[in-house]
């Protein structure tokens, strides 16, 4: 395995890395009052994916971060298709993590040193062998068009927010090195 973004699968929001979320209001673009405090700014990025993912760590910062979601999108199938038209409602939730709050007794944390209160844990997606480990198969997003949604508490601004997902990959070598060492064996 190697660290996705040595390898360029790193999908990044942002500039590249950092961004300000601002205090949300109706006249700001992103942004939707959710309830009578709280306000959420959403900012979406397209990739084209790279490789086969083993795990993805969507790191942001908490408090702020409620959300990070990646989505694999439909191939492009006609002229029209951009990576623009790639949405949460025709694309495939490949990964979503929320932040979990210690002392809340979450089932995914719960009776680990991670359930303390003031702690906020940020789960990664891993993949794996289904037949060992029970795990989805590792998905090879490799020319995949990808959708990141980013939702973050803008009822206060807040600078130097991050979203960055960063992978370990699985990477397979391309059809020239592995036709030349298969060459090799034979010889």
């Amino acid at each position: 395995m190697t660290l996705g973004e040595s390898v360029g699968s790193a999908l990044l929001l942002g500039s590249p890395w950092e961004y300000d979320v601002p205090k949300c209001s109706e006249d700001v673009e992103g942004c939707e009052q959710v309830d009578e405090w709280t306000w959420v700014h959403t900012i979406r990025g397209h990739k084209i994916g790279r490789n086969t993912f083993a795990t993805l760590n969507n790191h942001c910062h908490a408090p702020t971060c409620l959300s990070v979601a990646v989505y694999a999108c439909p191939e492009k199938r006609h002229q029209e298709w951009t990576l623009e038209t790639c949405n949460e409602e025709n694309a495939k939730l490949i990964c979503e993590t929320k932040p979990i709050y210690g002392g809340t007794h979450h089932p995914d944390v719960s009776n680990s040193r991670f359930d303390e209160p003031g702690y906020i844990a940020i789960p990664q997606c891993v993949w794996g062998s289904s037949e060992l480990y029970g795990l989805e198969e590792p998905p090879n997003l490799d020319g995949v068009p990808l959708l990141i949604v980013k939702k973050s508490n803008a009822t206060e601004g807040h600078y130097g927010e991050m979203s960055g997902s960063q992978p370990w990959v699985i990477v397979t070598p391309d059809d020239d090195q592995k036709e030349s060492s298969d060459n090799a064996a034979d010889g």
